[in-house]
């Protein structure tokens, strides 16, 4: 089967910069500036994470800062996640570009559907592959042609493939 991350600690980022609990507003959006981050961990005593601050959270601080209104949004607005062992203390962060790397790696993909798909298959075939953007271009024709819904499901599994085309003299269109 094909190798894909089975848990956070496969594609967090585990060199995070996080602030102490009492952190000035000031250090705070210099850290987010300077790492070009959207937001940090907040550590307290020996490293715990006790919560997440986010450029979202910084902004209506600064915008009723003179009129003392309302303190911040809901921590809704978060969008990378802390990642700690079974004591609290910060391992790395996850954030939604950690997620999306899978989608950026279409040698890796081509590679793995040679590797580990195509030379499982129970017949022969000579498939050329080609990625674009997650799109796995299968050239060539099928020895049987049932067995392109197969090959095109096990294709799919591979991590970051959006879709499977077929691209064969005999068969237009994709590979279903």
């Amino acid at each position: 089967m094909p190798e894909t991350p089975c848990t956070v600690g496969d594609v967090m980022t585990q060199t995070v910069v996080a602030v102490g609990s009492e952190a000035p507003f000031k250090e705070t959006v210099e850290l987010l500036d300077q790492w070009k981050v959207s937001a940090l961990p907040v550590l307290a005593g020996e490293g715990r994470v006790v919560g997440v601050v986010s450029e979202a959270d910084l902004l209506p601080k600064e915008e009723f800062r003179d009129t003392g209104g309302p303190g911040g949004p809901a921590r809704s607005a978060v969008k990378p996640l802390p990642v700690v062992d079974e004591v609290g203390l910060l391992q790395g962060v996850v954030s939604r570009s950690d997620l999306l790397k899978g989608f950026l790696r279409d040698e890796e993909i081509a590679e793995e559907v040679r590797r580990h798909v195509l030379t499982r298959l129970p017949v022969t075939t000579h498939l050329s592959v080609s990625v674009t953007e997650g799109v796995v271009t299968l050239g060539g024709s099928l020895p049987d042609r049932p067995l392109g819904p197969v090959i095109a499901r096990a294709v799919r599994s591979v991590e970051g493939v959006v879709d499977v085309r077929l691209d064969s003299p005999t068969d237009e269109g994709p590979c279903r």
